[in-house]
């Protein structure tokens, strides 16, 4: 009987592939109370850079394998692998698109639940739409998957919302973006913004000013 492929199976073909180098760092760890996790790197964090992104390469069948498994959570895996698989959404999502519509129209986003599912609204048709609207919605430290879509989709309209919601969310809490990776975002979306001239620095100058007054945080 042939042996039903594991996702560390996939995961360690489609790794090595890639880069040998990296092969070794996916493994199995276990939690204080004894649950198994499997990660990749736990030092890394969504990887933004094609240089950081460890799952490029797959094929359909391997991406699709990979994603199903994310998306109904079957295995436990720590936060960079998860990461490396959101990315894979990002990129790849329509390969399950009947799977993911239906958990976009249907989930509470309000409740911060699995919310790096958000990824899959860079390629959604309408995607550009659902990311403006769960700005709103989706609550602190909960919007990786959210803020990852935002930086893939090329809309003006959708950027100028983030840029708002930025500027709200600083204004509001003295302590935002501390230890919930908010401000780091903050600091990527600045970048892309400035050396694509999305906006003017006008627009961007108090985000900017905040930005250093406060990146001691985020070392």
């Amino acid at each position: 009987m042939k042996k039903t492929k594991s996702l560390f199976d996939v995961l360690k073909c489609v790794i090595s592939r890639n880069d040998k180098e990296y092969t070794d760092e996916l493994q199995w760890g276990e939690y204080n109370d004894g649950i198994k996790i499997l990660d990749f790197d736990p030092c890394s964090d969504m990887p933004i850079a094609d240089s950081q992104w460890v799952l490029k390469g797959a094929t359909d069948g391997e991406a699709r394998f990979i994603l199903r498994d994310f998306v109904e959570n079957k295995t436990c895996c720590g936060w960079s692998l998860n990461c490396q698989m959101a990315r894979l959404l990002s990129e790849r999502g329509l390969l399950i698109a009947r799977r993911m519509n239906k958990i976009i129209e249907e989930t509470d986003w309000s409740r911060g639940v699995h919310t790096l599912l958000l990824a899959y609204l860079a390629v959604k048709h309408d995607g550009a739409e659902w990311a403006k609207r769960l700005l709103d919605v989706v609550p602190n430290d909960s919007r990786d998957g959210l803020f990852l879509a935002c930086w893939k989709i090329e809309d003006r309209k959708l950027q100028g919302k983030l840029l708002r919601k930025f500027k709200e969310w600083v204004t509001a809490d003295e302590t935002w973006g501390c230890g919930d990776g908010e401000g780091t975002w903050l600091k990527y979306f600045l970048g892309k913004w400035i050396s694509e001239e999305t906006f003017t620095y006008e627009r961007l100058k108090s985000l900017v000013v905040w930005h250093f007054r406060h990146e001691h945080r985020f070392l």
